[in-house]
């Protein structure tokens, strides 16, 4: 028999080894790419469980306040944490699901929209008078009016100066207003009395953050102070409440995306630019040159003394609503919109409104009130314009009772 050399039976350990390493290599990508893949499934199903979850949220009843687990599939491995509950004039939505130590979420900002608010302009109470126009004002859309009507008239040496009363169709009123369905006016006022939800986390506003942003599916933040607040500098987004017993005050030197402000009395300082909620219990200003993008909306409760301005030149996306109702034959005004202020979106008023700038969008509204340097005029119109076909009809606000309300996400966000 022939002797193997020494050489070759090294060689053949080598190439032993050189396959087996190869082996392994083969089998470790193959364990990885598995693994990969059923991680990637797992991810998946969790974002169709989170979407899943926002898409039961909005189907509860509009108002309707939720925090808790549900299983999805009834499997008893879908479980999603739901909550939903009002956020300004808009709902706050978020899912949140989980397995192991993966998970995902979707948050959102709802809204409601309906046939009734993509066509009307203007629903006025009828309190047994007509509606009188003057100057460059304008309806335009479908008008709920009283049942005597509108009417032309003469102010401060001012004619009506268009050619038809309303550009649109015309229908008779009914002696209120249609409610807001879920306004939830009294949550806001508890939080002025430091009363909080399961869903809230308290704090004292001098722990508040230069930069700080929060995500919907956690509890809300909620930053209190006995003292009036001055915010300026600071750069705050998602789910956040700011409180202060007494006023906040807000500049332009402010980044605000989402969160909450609720106070007795807010200003809102000139050039200011932000996406916001702001919730007064008594009185809130929006000073000249300020712009709010949509979705923002502005809430006065309604207290001792109410009081809404939106001054000159500012420019207003989203909801403005006084819940404050006149009493009797009171000359005070709720809402007060200034001439060169545009509001695109919805203004409902169940006090005394002055209207005097531009409307994109529709006005529901008990009573219009004019003070001018010669006296006062109940319900008339000098140069206000409220023209519904200039708002996208997808623009979302609260859920109006009797209405067709439909669920609609407004933004996605944290």
């Amino acid at each position: 028999m022939k002797r193997l050399k020494a050489g070759s039976l090294t060689y053949a350990v080598f190439i032993s080894v050189i396959a087996a390493i190869i082996c392994l290599l083969m089998i470790t990508l193959a364990f990885a790419n598995r693994t990969f893949f059923i991680r990637s499934d797992v991810r998946e199903k969790l974002k169709d469980n989170a979407l899943s979850g926002v898409a039961l949220a909005m189907a509860l009843p509009p108002g309707e306040e939720h925090f808790d687990w549900h299983d999805l599939y009834q499997e008893g491995s879908d479980s999603v944490l739901i909550k939903k509950r009002p956020w300004g004039a808009y709902e706050m939505i978020s899912a949140y699901a989980q397995t192991g130590n993966n998970s995902s979420s979707r948050s959102a900002i709802a809204g409601y929209s309906s046939s009734q608010s993509r066509e009307t302009s203007l629903y006025l109470a009828d309190r047994n008078r007509p509606l009188q126009l003057a100057g460059n004002a304008l309806l335009k859309g479908k008008c709920w009016l009283p049942r005597k009507g509108l009417d032309k008239a003469y102010i401060e040496g001012t004619h009506y100066s268009r050619e038809k009363m309303i550009y649109g169709q015309s229908n008779v009123s009914k002696s209120t207003i249609p409610p807001i369905v879920g306004g939830k006016e009294h949550m806001w006022k508890d939080y002025l009395e430091k009363k909080l939800t399961d869903q809230d986390s308290a704090l004292d506003f001098g722990e508040i953050s230069a930069e700080l942003s929060h995500p919907f599916y956690r509890k809300t933040l909620v930053f209190f102070s006995d003292q009036a607040i001055g915010l300026s500098g600071l750069q705050l987004s998602g789910n956040i409440v700011v409180v202060s017993g007494k006023k906040i005050v807000v500049d332009k030197n402010n980044r605000l995306e989402d969160i909450v402000l609720v106070a007795p009395v807010i200003i809102l300082e000139e050039e200011l630019k932000a996406e916001l909620q702001a919730i007064a219990r008594d009185t809130l200003i929006v000073k000249s040159k300020t712009e709010l993008r949509y979705p923002s909306s502005l809430l006065v409760l309604g207290g001792e003394k109410t009081y809404l301005s939106i001054e000159s030149n500012t420019a207003i996306s989203g909801c403005i609503i006084s819940y404050a109702e006149a009493r009797g034959r009171s000359l005070d005004l709720a809402i007060e919109i200034m001439p060169d202020a545009i509001v695109n979106g919805l203004v409902y008023c169940k006090g005394n409104l002055e209207h005097m700038g531009k409307v994109n969008g529709l006005v529901l509204g008990n009573a219009f009130l004019l003070k001018t340097p010669s006296g006062v005029y109940e319900n008339h119109l000098l140069h206000g314009e409220i023209d519904r076909s200039e708002l996208a009809s997808e623009f979302c606000g609260p859920a109006v009772e009797d209405w067709n309300n439909q669920t609609r996400i407004v933004k996605w966000t944290l």
